[in-house]
């Protein structure tokens, strides 16, 4: 077992579990714990952990850094329980690992990642850890639990040009009728706080028109079913390989119960799969969110939920 005091002076311990720090996005600290149980899949306790989390080796991250600023020692029971869990669910190979890549969704500044990639849309790339064996190589795309999103894709790329330009021109359309600018953010979010407007209806439409395009896309990428090397999800609960499904049945609807006690600009459907992984059948149900991300001059996007 590591000696919490060769690596903390035993008059700072209490100090190192005290310490409030800023936090970044960017640098999802589950990535950083979840990287620790590959380089030492054998800890035993949270205080071990911590001291890992704040020394990690063996790793290849140019953000580290980041990372470390993102550690919250008050929430070290909930760090060492996402551990356990992963040490549970894991089924990746323990010995023989020859490198370990922290890389977030950047992988653009490591060359070795960036050659494994180059022909790959990187919206399917969904790794933030690559594990490199002697012969082979995984990603791992790590989520803090389950309701994280599971991705966002812009609408716009799912539809033709002439579709798009006619939905931004309705869109337009009703921030003049309702007298409203664009950059009041809350008063064009009222405005969609409504199902039932020419915007949303037109959109539908095309979705239903387009329906078998949009469902084929979204497991495409939801699934990066055209990379070729393993790609992982662990998800806090879940530890499963996402991008060798064999494709039974799938179902893409509008959903009304999902819009039940919300008052949002939103659209909702509801995406079922049915699909053979390892011999086994399987089902996944993901609510699908339409909505707008940041600017309303940007394109609403397909927000995935696992339901």
């Amino acid at each position: 077992m590591l000696n919490i005091n060769s690596f903390i002076n035993i008059n700072d311990k209490i100090n190192i579990y005290s310490i409030k720090k800023r936090k970044n996005a960017d640098n999802n600290i589950y990535e950083l714990i979840a990287t620790c149980y590959y380089i030492n899949p054998n800890i035993t306790n949270k205080e071990e952990l911590l001291i890992l989390l704040y020394n990690p080796h063996k790793i290849n991250c140019l953000t580290l850094s980041k990372y470390i600023i993102n550690i919250n020692a008050e929430q070290i029971n909930t760090y060492y329980n996402y551990y356990r869990i992963l040490s549970i669910k894991n089924t990746l190979q323990l010995n023989n690992i020859n490198n370990i890549y922290l890389t977030g969704k950047s992988f653009t500044k490591y060359p070795e990642i960036e050659k494994l990639n180059k022909l790959y849309n990187k919206i399917q790339t969904k790794g933030d850890i690559y594990i490199l064996y002697e012969k082979d190589i995984v990603s791992i795309s790590i989520k803090q639990n389950k309701n994280c999103p599971e991705s966002n894709y812009s609408i716009y790329k799912f539809i033709s040009l002439e579709e798009s330009n006619e939905l931004k021109s309705i869109f337009n359309k009703v921030l003049i009728n309702n007298n409203t600018n664009i950059n009041d953010r809350n008063s064009v979010n009222k405005i969609f706080y409504k199902r039932n407007n020419i915007y949303f209806n037109k959109l539908n439409e095309i979705i239903i028109t387009n329906k078998q395009y949009i469902i084929n896309r979204l497991i495409e990428l939801l699934f990066s079913t055209s990379i070729k090397y393993k790609i992982y999800k662990f998800n806090g609960i879940e530890f499963e390989l996402i991008n060798r499904i064999e494709l039974l049945e799938t179902e893409f609807t509008e959903y009304i119960d999902y819009y039940i006690n919300r008052s949002c600009a939103k659209m909702f459907y509801k995406l079922v799969i049915k699909y053979i992984q390892n011999k086994t059948i399987k089902n996944k149900i993901y609510r699908i969110e339409i909505r707008w991300k940041g600017s309303f001059t940007a394109s609403p996007q397909f927000m995935a939920y696992l339901d």
